[in-house]
């Protein structure tokens, strides 16, 4: 083949100068379970430490729920039956189901060693196991299985490969020219699915986690944004995945954000759900509609919730009595009784008396929650013409009885006031 002037090499010695050299190793072919993994906090006497070379990265991680995966202390509250303040009193895995213990662990402390049993109570954990859903755990996974999503949890879906040798080590991810030797190219971690096998599941019979699913069905899967487009979307500065002098350079659009809530659950949340309100004698008219968000609002946890609530005011400034429309329940908490409707799944006994927790869940919940840019509307009647009126919108992680018996502080965050005069 002829080769153009303007690309003919003018000599041998500026052709081997230009040329490219790519070099290839091979992966791990199989999994060592006897790896020991690297802790993810900055320590000198450990200079593998992933936080040693990647400062803002975890930094980032550190403050999201990843890190606090096997530790959140309202989650180990649920887990063994205990409260705040130390005592034991309300909702526990631990007392109904002693022998379901280990449930928890393949999605809040990936890295147990499974093989020797760890796993049984995560109250006993220890060492980097303890960290929760850290940096060498997720970096060791290269694909990930979707044949039984939501009935096979977190590390239990996850193809891992993990050398034998500290010596031969390999980290997967995103970057497709990343140049060091232990590092490898994976597809999968720009795909929702990388995130499917922890935000799926049935537990003890329920759907506890749905928000892969929710995706699925969205509009954001349709127009090709994944779960990392929103939750680990560039912070627009960041050039570099390590620090110290010598380190690549990229354009920080190229660089994944680890904050996942980066700029917080209540902006987050106030970003994608709009709110109006409008009155017309004594008919209170409000619509809600969540928009630019890839699952329905709320997603997560099955016990997280958003609730609407309205009061109205007669012209002497009287709190007025509601004649029609939904109203509040005791899930609600402060708010029970008021003109409103609770976005969220509950989960009843066969009375139809509730909230429970998913490991006594009798049947499936009614999913009253907000699907991506479907607008709810919604009227309240009060016994006469309103003067002025008060909307708000609230989340809620857990439900306020159970936070009550928990002895829990108010996790309340206020999405949005409307009030008009």
């Amino acid at each position: 083949m002829d080769v153009p002037d303007d690309l003919a090499a003018d000599s041998p010695a500026d052709s081997a100068a230009d040329s490219l050299v790519i070099v290839l190793r091979n992966v791990p072919n199989k999994d060592h379970p006897g790896y020991s993994w690297v802790a993810p906090d900055p320590d000198d006497s450990q200079p593998d430490n992933c936080g040693n070379c990647h400062p803002r990265i975890h930094r980032e991680w550190s403050g999201g729920p990843h890190a606090r995966a096997a530790s959140n202390r309202r989650f180990l509250n649920l887990y063994s039956g205990s409260t705040w303040s130390g005592g034991h009193a309300g909702w526990s895995l631990a007392d109904d189901h002693p022998d379901g213990l280990s449930v928890c662990a393949p999605c809040h402390a990936p890295s147990v060693d499974f093989l020797a049993g760890e796993h049984e109570d995560l109250r006993q954990l220890d060492g980097v196991a303890a960290r929760g859903v850290h940096c060498d755990f997720c970096h060791k996974a290269h694909e990930v299985r979707t044949n039984e999503l939501g009935l096979t949890h977190g590390r239990h879906a996850l193809e891992l490969l993990r050398p034998a040798k500290r010596s031969e080590q390999v980290l997967f991810g995103p970057l497709d020219d990343a140049d060091r030797p232990e590092d490898a190219y994976a597809p999968v971690f720009e795909e929702s699915r990388f995130c499917a096998s922890c935000h799926e599941g049935i537990v003890f019979g329920a759907a506890v986690y749905t928000t892969y699913s929710e995706w699925q069905e969205s509009p954001a899967a349709k127009r090709g944004k994944s779960c990392q487009t929103c939750h680990m979307a560039s912070d627009g500065v960041a050039e570099t995945i390590v620090s110290g002098a010598g380190s690549l350079r990229r354009r920080p659009a190229t660089l994944s954000s680890h904050a996942l809530l980066k700029t917080g659950k209540r902006t987050m949340l106030r970003d994608c759900l709009q709110l109006k309100a409008t009155r017309e004698d004594a008919t209170l008219l409000v619509e809600i509609v969540a928009t630019d968000v890839g699952h329905r609002v709320p997603t997560g946890f099955i016990d997280h919730h958003l609730i609407l609530a309205a009061t109205a005011e007669d012209s002497a400034g009287a709190a007025m009595k509601q004649v029609r429309g939904e109203r509040l329940g005791g899930e609600a908490g402060p708010q029970a009784g008021q003109a409103g409707f609770l976005f969220g799944r509950v989960l009843r006994d066969e009375a139809g008396a509730g909230p429970l927790p998913f490991w006594r869940a009798f049947d499936d919940p009614v999913d009253t929650r907000l699907a991506p840019e479907e607008p709810r509307r919604f009227e309240f009647e009060f016994e006469a013409p309103i003067k002025s009126f008060t909307v708000r919108l609230l989340y809620r992680s857990f439900w306020p009885p159970v936070a009550a018996e928990k002895e829990w502080p108010d996790d309340t965050i206020e999405i949005r006031t409307l009030k008009q005069q």
